[in-house]
């Protein structure tokens, strides 16, 4: 291996090869760190919903859910990617889903593309039989009708929005944050399965903002 090589590695080290620098010797401070990010991120999080709340009312309208687009990937992702940076003192990715060149990543991008568009596709028949079924009569004068305005809570668009900020956002936000990066860096520390369910409790526990204070503010409670 040349110089130049070698200099490029260095510069641009793998996701292993950041890895195999960083200090796991201290196992109880680098759980510590993580606990203390995921409680900047609920703390993050929790301000967000009371604060926005009367912002963005009613829930489940389309300001809801455009907000949620806007700040869920920025109050998520960013802390992560500063505690990456200027503690862990990091340059690779901190999130891996998949060993280097793994076939599995592959095939999991595209299952992913496909089950997005049958949700979609199914998601479009469903409307399309339940707007036949309730204006066929058989259920009387009851008929279900779909408006284009953009930000009319029954509209099509809200629908579209809801559907994709669920899809495009939550989900891949969510994944990266508790799989992609908590749950794999305590596998650095912890066996599989601890890891898995310490994530797994962070998941569930991350909820708490919107189950404290838009569900019960909001009398869905």
């Amino acid at each position: 291996m040349n110089i130049e090589s070698s200099d490029a590695i260095i510069e641009n080290p793998t996701w292993q090869e950041a890895i195999d620098k960083q200090d796991f010797s201290h196992k109880g401070r680098y759980i510590a760190e993580l606990l203390g990010l995921w409680i900047l991120l609920l703390g993050c999080w929790a301000i967000y919903r009371l604060v926005s709340l009367p912002y963005i009312e009613p829930i489940w309208s389309m300001k809801f859910y455009l907000a949620q687009v806007i700040f869920q990937p920025i109050i998520f992702l960013v802390p992560i990617f500063l505690y990456w940076k200027f503690v862990r003192k990091q340059t690779a990715t901190p999130v891996r889903f998949f060993p280097e060149n793994s076939s599995k990543s592959s095939f999991v991008f595209w299952a992913l593309v496909l089950g997005i568009i049958l949700i979609i596709v199914e998601y479009i028949l469903h409307f399309i039989r339940s707007y036949a079924i309730f204006n066929s009569g058989l259920f009387g004068d009851t008929n279900l009708e779909f408006e284009f305005g953009f930000l009319d809570t029954e509209s099509w668009s809200h629908y579209l929005v809801m559907a994709l900020t669920n899809l495009l956002i939550v989900a891949i936000v969510e994944e990266f944050v508790f799989r992609g990066f908590f749950q794999n860096q305590f596998e650095k520390v912890l066996p599989k399965w601890q890891s898995l369910a310490l994530a797994s409790i962070l998941f569930g526990l991350i909820h708490l903002p919107i189950a404290i204070f838009v569900y019960e503010f909001e009398g869905y409670g």
